[in-house]
């Protein structure tokens, strides 16, 4: 299957600190849209201007492959289900996400306020980032999955397939997509990003970025020759990418393994130490990764854990 020659990338905005998503036209039968951008205006207006470069109109998409559920990837595919009701295929993890992201988040929320609140952040810090969850929410509908997806499956082409790949860590279903020396990898590699959500473990309790690591160690297994991400420019040398990644994260944990060698901290206090001040949108993702970085920590017995009054606190 000649992926690269059949590939179309539109880059759509969004009202989110990333930026542009990538939206991926295979422009061969069935017609499929890898990705499609939140619900907004201008995202649906730019993408209708993209296919028509191609020739094509919202009406002629026949299948959608969603990599994960975030409302930046999958908000805007109930409106082609309405146009042309596409065949929509997402990992069976991310489905509820897809299906009600307001409920889902919800419900992920509470069962995860335990741990949030033992981070030590502010009652309010969770007060406003509920509102931008409700803002999230306001990015997407519900859209039924038609197909769910697993590991190894096959998206079939008329001259050839994708094999689905199962890569969680941003998202508890996220999925990357793989044909030859090609590989579409979804958010599983932000390359200039932070590199989990919060609670993208496989298990849609932790948060996920033991996940996301060993995600990034079986893509760099293919050696694809080149990438596209979900946001931001394809790329190649995807192993040498891959290997800039890994030292990120080694870095950051050794940040953070200075920090709590000179003194003991919540999470909230040492998000704030390795990140200094953040906006709203970009706290959620901090705090994320710290937490996930002190699951990894805690896991391999190189920070210990106190609890006081409520909070925990981490310490070398």
């Amino acid at each position: 299957m000649d992926v690269e020659g059949n590939v179309q990338r539109i880059v759509v905005p969004t009202p989110l600190p990333l930026g542009g998503t990538n939206v991926y036209l295979i422009e061969e039968k069935p017609y499929t849209l890898i990705d499609t951008g939140p619900d907004t205006e201008t995202t649906r207006a730019d993408l209708q201007i993209g296919l028509g470069k191609i020739g094509l109109e919202m009406k002629d998409v026949e299948r959608i492959v969603l990599t994960h559920g975030h409302v930046d990837h999958c908000g805007l595919a109930h409106e082609f289900a309405n146009i042309c009701n596409p065949e929509i295929l997402a990992h069976e993890k991310d489905r509820d996400t897809i299906e009600d992201f307001g409920g889902a988040i919800e419900k992920r929320f509470m069962e995860c306020s335990d741990l949030l609140s033992s981070t030590g952040a502010p009652p309010q810090t969770f007060q406003v980032i509920r509102e931008f969850l409700d803002f999230l929410d306001s990015l997407t509908h519900p859209c039924k999955v038609t197909k769910t997806l697993k590991d190894k499956d096959k998206i079939e082409f008329e001259s050839g397939a994708f094999e689905v790949l199962y890569t969680p860590g941003h998202s508890s279903g996220s999925i990357s997509l793989h044909s030859e020396d090609v590989l579409f990898s979804g958010d599983a590699l932000l390359v200039e990003n932070s590199p989990c959500s919060v609670f993208g473990g496989a298990d849609k309790k932790s948060v996920g970025l033991d996940d996301f690591l060993e995600s990034m160690e079986k893509l760099s297994k293919l050696e694809a020759k080149k990438a596209y991400p979900g946001h931001g420019e394809p790329f190649e040398k995807v192993n040498e990418k891959i290997e800039g990644m890994k030292k990120a994260y080694e870095s950051r944990k050794q940040t953070i393994l200075d920090y709590l060698e000179k003194e003991e901290l919540t999470a909230f206090e040492l998000m704030n130490r390795v990140f200094g001040i953040m906006s709203i949108e970009q706290v959620l993702m901090g705090l994320g990764e710290i937490l996930g970085h002190l699951e990894i920590l805690a896991e391999d017995k190189a920070v210990e854990t106190k609890e006081k009054e409520g909070l925990t606190y981490y310490k070398v």
